[in-house]
């Protein structure tokens, strides 16, 4: 349901109405993004740096793209050049 590198119009208002699988195709569009702000570098006994994902920082920066998505955005006003598609 991408479209031109962007989230589809469809796939945000099946989300704002609930729809699982529109809510992780929002989050698989992101992720990328999301792994990159959550990689932490901690040292193990011999100071070896290793990069890990922070599950806790993950959570929190879903959740943020979540309410930005589900709380904020307005359903109602099609973005600029965006056309609904009909099934």
């Amino acid at each position: 349901m991408k479209h031109n590198g962007r989230i589809a119009y469809q796939t945000i208002v099946e989300a704002k109405h609930g729809d699982p699988d529109a809510i992780q195709e929002i989050l698989r569009h992101y992720e990328r993004y999301i792994l990159h702000y959550c990689r932490r570098t901690v040292y193990d006994e011999n100071n070896i740096p290793h990069t890990v994902i922070d599950e806790e920082y993950r959570k929190q920066i879903e959740s943020a793209y979540l309410e930005a998505v589900l709380l904020h955005y307005d359903i109602h006003r099609l973005p600029p050049g965006e056309v609904l598609e009909l099934d």
